[in-house]
């Protein structure tokens, strides 16, 4: 499926309309690059006629790029991908060093606009990131942007109507978050953060812009970018504890072929009472996940299998597995 990239939610297919970047930007001479400290900063800051703290414009390492076309290839098809295999998708194109050409970008943003069809957050989309040296490079640069892009349509679509400072940098942030269609120029802009002070060319670092952009935390967990520090290795602890979670549960099901076979054995005896040994393994399997409560076992069972076991009948099996040695 080819997306398109001005957003209506009110449309049958939200994904429709002019792709945002086609459009003809006119270059602007305050989103280039960070520039040089010089002894005039510290100066021209105290005088800011905004009334910002003086760490609201700075000197920053974070990407920052002039708005440019990208010219129109022909789209992939992947709606047809699983989530796993749309992350694969992904890591396989952009996991190494690469040049972001406009064939590149505009994968970058239909496997975005997959991922948010399917309710999938960029935090749980395993974007691949650059370090503040690497971002001083262009192509990054572009990338890091584009991906902040993201995290803001994220927030218009799952957010909407969320209210941001309307008189920080001119207005730079107003409204972004309203209406039915997503304004990705602005957004692009509000990703790239420029402003300047008495002439001097500046960006917008990521602290300053979740400020004005009045992110709570429990947006920030969504996102990929837009984040603080804290969220950030928040979102790297919960991670952490899902894969540990995940690879236990993994080791688990190995272990349940074992079990598997010995009820099997068991089974072939003339004085067996086991019928359905599918409930035995699925008892055994939820009480290893939930060994502290039965009430949060059979929970644990019939999320898993999508059925209902009895109580009695539940403590029964395990205690017949226990009297069969079968831990």
């Amino acid at each position: 499926m080819k997306y398109n990239y001005t957003m209506s939610a009110g449309d049958d297919d939200i994904y429709s309309s002019t792709r945002w970047w086609e459009r003809n930007q006119e270059s602007d001479s305050t989103a280039i690059s960070s520039i040089k400290e010089d002894e005039e900063i510290e100066r021209i800051l105290g005088e800011f006629e905004d009334d910002l703290p003086l760490n609201d414009v700075v000197e920053t390492s974070e990407p920052t790029a002039d708005i440019k076309p990208v010219i129109q290839d022909q789209s992939i098809d992947l709606e047809g991908l699983s989530d796993a295999d749309l992350r694969a998708k992904y890591t396989e194109t952009f996991a190494n060093e690469f040049k972001y050409s406009s064939k590149l970008r505009q994968l970058n943003n239909d496997i975005a606009m997959e991922f948010a069809k399917r309710g999938i957050p960029p935090a749980s989309r395993e974007y691949v990131g650059a370090d503040p040296v690497a971002c001083r490079n262009e192509d990054y640069s572009y990338y890091m942007n584009d991906l902040q892009v993201f995290d803001l349509y994220w927030i218009w679509l799952n957010y909407r109507s969320h209210i941001t400072n309307t008189s920080a940098c001119d207005g730079l942030f107003s409204g972004i978050f309203l209406g039915d269609v997503f304004n990705f120029d602005q957004a692009f802009k509000i990703a790239i953060g420029a402003t300047t002070v008495k002439g001097k060319n500046k960006n917008l670092n990521r602290t300053n812009k979740i400020k004005f952009l009045r992110l709570p935390e429990c947006m920030q967990m969504d996102l990929a970018t837009l984040r603080t520090d804290a969220i950030r290795k928040k979102q790297g602890r919960e991670k952490q504890k899902k894969r540990e979670v995940e690879e236990r549960f993994d080791s688990l099901l190995v272990q349940s072929m074992d079990i598997r076979c010995k009820l099997e054995a068991y089974a072939k005896q003339s004085d067996s009472r086991i019928r359905n040994i599918d409930s035995y393994v699925n008892t055994w399997l939820s009480v290893k996940v939930c060994p502290k409560s039965t009430a949060e076992a059979l929970r644990e069972y019939s999320n898993r299998t999508g059925k209902t076991i009895g109580r009695t009948t539940f403590t029964n099996i395990v205690k017949l597995l226990k009297k069969l040695k079968i831990t």
